[in-house]
């Protein structure tokens, strides 16, 4: 099993990337786990505007993305929104890139009221790619608890989203 996280942050220290990488470390051992972030891609992934043309580095991270099994995408909150060039990396996508992939999403802020939207945005980009957001948690001080619970349990069944992202996880597989 294949997880990815990708965080939308674009300067180190990260707080959006520590929630990325705290999610990512409550994977049980035999699963891979990949943490990417944009800073990873700077300043290339600007300039690219065709997937065919995106160098070796950001090459590798679009492929870590679209062969994943579950993907986590995280984002600081920028005006009420993504980052842009988060967004901008899944424009590189082709449509069917991520169809009925299992998609945690969350966003790192100050102010709760700006979770609603962000969320809004990240759940309307993954649609657009026909993905299943399994778990949603809109600000850091919630998600935390929520994605490393769901992650913890991934397989397990013991609660119902993580058998929900179990069982997508596994219908994909079969197909």
């Amino acid at each position: 099993m294949k997880i990815v996280a990708i965080t939308g942050n674009v300067s180190r220290p990260s707080k959006t990337r520590a929630l990325g990488e705290y999610a990512l470390s409550s994977v049980s051992p035999g699963h891979g786990r990949y943490l990417f972030d944009l800073v990873d891609v700077l300043p290339v992934l600007g300039t690219t505007l065709w997937r065919s043309e995106a160098p070796a580095g950001l090459a590798n991270v679009l492929d870590a993305i679209q062969s994943s099994d579950v993907l986590v995408v995280g984002t600081p909150v920028f005006k009420s929104s993504m980052t842009g060039l988060l967004k901008h990396l899944f424009d590189l996508f082709e449509m069917t890139a991520l169809q009925g992939r299992p998609v945690l999403i969350f966003a790192t802020g100050k102010a709760e009221a700006h979770g609603e939207h962000v969320e809004a945005h990240l759940r309307s980009l993954m649609g657009f790619f026909k993905a299943e957001v399994a778990v949603t948690s809109s600000m850091r001080w919630t998600a935390t608890s929520r994605i490393r619970h769901h992650l913890r349990n991934f397989g397990s069944g013991s609660t119902a989203n993580s058998h929900a992202l179990w069982a997508m996880v596994s219908s994909r597989r079969r197909t």
